[in-house]
């Protein structure tokens, strides 16, 4: 079967879930839309660059979503773009980004900092040319955005905000919040959740932030992760297909979760389809997934993390995500485990 229809076979189930991809780039706004009170119906310029699977994901018209990706495949990427989206094309309109790599390391919040930055910098530009003025909490006193580490202290602090001013008086804003049932709740507006099968405790987090968007039909809640690590954890059993074999396809696949949620799967070989391959670690040059695997220490740690297999494991004395627990609330070493049911600590 030729490439082309492959992937508009593979594609057909997505036609009830998402929009048809609209061009090669993200938008500021949608002219085909419903354009916010006092803003321009004239077509947009493109804030950033998508590949036809974030393309797809970017177009859907779904008020719950899921991303189910493979590492490194774009997800914050193309959160911050929707981010921007929304912001342009509704006044007064608020949307958060609740990343869970504040919990997971000094790293994790170098890099996501750097990506947030790099997504301001082109969308000011392209905010400007449009007349329009893009500010954020982490710029100095020219305007200009800090450096990357003044960046992920503000990251790390959930102080990150950034604001597209309609006027002098009136503008829309996105923020980067935490993981936290106590801290993630009294807002409105969308919701994107970032790594979600990482969250420490998903469900209270989720009973915290769904609120926020019960307001407006018109708020978003999407939530994105790969599979995870512990087989306990509530998003492994919430977002497992019920069939491992699927076709490749630049623009991903569509399936649904038992409550009937739309669910977007990416791994490693539709990426590499829409152009995005892995590299080498030595060579530093292109190579093909399957010599990848074959050169990957942990066989299964690259089946969940880029194949998008769901493997079981994880059963130890203490789960993980109350060791997770404890320690994004360590204040001096004390560790609060919480209360450990007999079917959690002894199976």
């Amino acid at each position: 079967m030729p490439a082309k229809a492959a992937a508009k076979k593979a594609a057909a189930p997505a036609e009830k879930i998402s929009r048809a991809g609209r061009g090669k780039a993200a938008r500021a706004g949608d002219a085909k839309s419903s354009a916010a009170p006092g803003g321009d119906a004239a077509e947009p310029s493109p804030i950033v660059s998508l590949l036809p699977y974030q393309e797809e994901a970017f177009d859907c018209a779904s008020r719950e979503l899921f991303l189910l990706w493979g590492r490194q495949r774009g997800k914050s990427h193309v959160f911050g773009a929707k981010a921007l989206q929304r912001m342009a094309r509704f006044k007064n309109h608020s949307v958060f980004l609740v990343n869970a790599s504040l919990l997971m390391g000094q790293e994790n919040i170098l890099k996501e900092a750097a990506v947030w930055g790099a997504l301001m910098d082109h969308a000011r530009l392209t905010m400007e040319a449009q007349g329009k003025r893009l500010t954020t909490s982490a710029d100095d006193d020219k305007g200009r955005l800090l450096d990357v580490d003044a960046l992920a202290d503000m990251f790390e602090k959930s102080k990150l905000e950034a604001r597209l001013w309609w006027s002098r008086t009136t503008y829309s804003r996105s923020r980067v919040v935490a993981p936290n049932p106590l801290t993630a709740r009294g807002f409105t507006g969308d919701v994107f959740g970032d790594e979600v099968g990482f969250w420490p405790d998903f469900e209270a987090v989720f009973d915290a932030v769904e609120p926020i968007i019960s307001r407006s039909p018109r708020f978003l809640l999407w939530m994105a992760t790969t599979p995870p690590m512990d087989s306990d954890h509530p998003v492994f059993s919430l977002l497992m297909p019920k069939r491992e074999e699927w076709e490749v396809n630049p623009r991903g696949n569509w399936f649904r979760t038992d409550d009937g949620a739309p669910v977007h799967r990416v791994d490693v070989r539709d990426g590499e389809a829409a152009g995005l391959p892995l590299f080498d670690r030595s060579t530093k040059a292109p190579i093909s997934w399957e010599a990848a695997r074959a050169k990957a220490r942990n066989k299964a740690s690259f089946d969940r993390n880029y194949l998008l297999r769901f493997v079981e494991g994880g059963s130890a004395a203490i789960p993980r995500h109350l060791l997770l627990n404890a320690l994004a609330r360590d204040s001096g070493g004390a560790f609060d485990l919480g209360v450990i049911s007999e079917e959690e600590g002894m199976e």
